[in-house]
């Protein structure tokens, strides 16, 4: 299966899953960079995958008037299963 920036929403919905109620963390942006996506800046990224081709897969929400979070709609979770049991195995 093949999947636009699959690289990128895998470790960002590997983010949500695990850690979910919490930001996007300088961690994830790290792991990204490994991976040679390009970005320029944390806002831009999660814009971009928010907004445009993946808001589908991940809900905003906010605690106590902090910052936003993100967090796994029931779309993002089978899309990270999906992407989690073909991480790695394609040719």
């Amino acid at each position: 299966m093949k999947v636009p920036n699959a690289d990128s929403i895998f470790v960002i919905l590997r983010a949500a899953y695990y850690h979910p109620k919490t930001q996007i963390t300088q961690l994830t942006l790290k792991q990204l960079n490994e991976k040679r996506v390009r970005y320029h800046s944390k806002t831009e990224l999660l814009h971009t995958v928010y907004w445009l081709e993946w808001k589908a897969y991940l809900k905003r929400g906010e605690v106590a008037s902090q910052k936003p979070y993100y967090e796994l709609t029931e779309k993002g979770e089978e899309m990270y299963q999906l992407l989690q049991e073909s991480d790695g195995t394609e040719d």
